[in-house]
């Protein structure tokens, strides 16, 4: 199964005098993700995605924000999962470059 997602936000994606979003200081935003069930025939339970994301700030100095992610989930037995990702952020106000890493391990009782 392939799963794909997208989302836009600003009341006016073409002009500049668009009203920030009180709640993240963003003018406009756009995401994209894709996601791939069983990326392999030998692990049909694992899980692939893929995602970025671009905002434009709302404050005068600040700069465009772009965020690019990938995650394996490795389905380990019934209740067990591993997750592993990587994100690049770029070009916020406050740095110029970030990789983060992530792991996690999910257990169902």
């Amino acid at each position: 199964i392939v799963f794909l997602r997208g989302a836009l936000q600003g009341s006016n994606l073409i002009t500049p005098d668009v009203q920030e979003d009180s709640l993240t200081g963003t003018k406009r935003a756009l995401r994209i993700g894709l996601g791939v069930d069983g990326p392999f025939p030998k692990q049909r339970s694992d899980y692939f995605g893929v995602a970025v994301a671009w905002g434009e700030p709302s404050f005068e100095r600040a700069r465009n924000a772009f965020v690019a992610e990938a995650f394996y989930r490795l389905q380990l037995a019934d209740a067990t999962q591993l997750s592993g990702s990587l994100q690049v952020i770029r070009s916020s106000t406050f740095f110029d470059e970030v990789l983060v890493f992530g792991v996690r391990l999910r257990i169902e009782f």
